[in-house]
């Protein structure tokens, strides 16, 4: 017997599925990714989605300090980005 999951179960998890992907940045981007309709409104929203942009490309950098500088630099980060959705890049290049 082949059980399919329902919408509410797959929504379940792909909720934890990015709940747990952003969950180390903590604040803002964590509960986002947590919420139901996170993936709608990451890919509607360009400032959601830009964030979410920066915080993929700082993940995929981690591993050498080269590869965090030139990934810092290719987020192009500006006074407008909030301090606190990326409070934990600061801490990184703080340390």
């Amino acid at each position: 017997m082949v059980v399919h999951p329902t919408n509410t179960e797959r929504s379940l998890t792909s909720r934890r599925q990015f709940a747990s992907i952003y969950h180390h940045w903590g604040g803002l981007p964590a509960t986002l990714a947590a919420l139901d309709g996170f993936q709608t409104v990451r890919a509607d929203d360009p400032n959601v989605g830009a964030m979410f942009a920066k915080l993929d490309r700082l993940d995929a950098a981690v591993g050498s300090a080269a590869g965090l500088v030139a990934a810092m630099t290719a987020c192009q980060f500006t006074a407008g980005d909030e301090p606190h959705q990326f409070a934990p890049a600061r801490r990184i290049v703080e340390d």
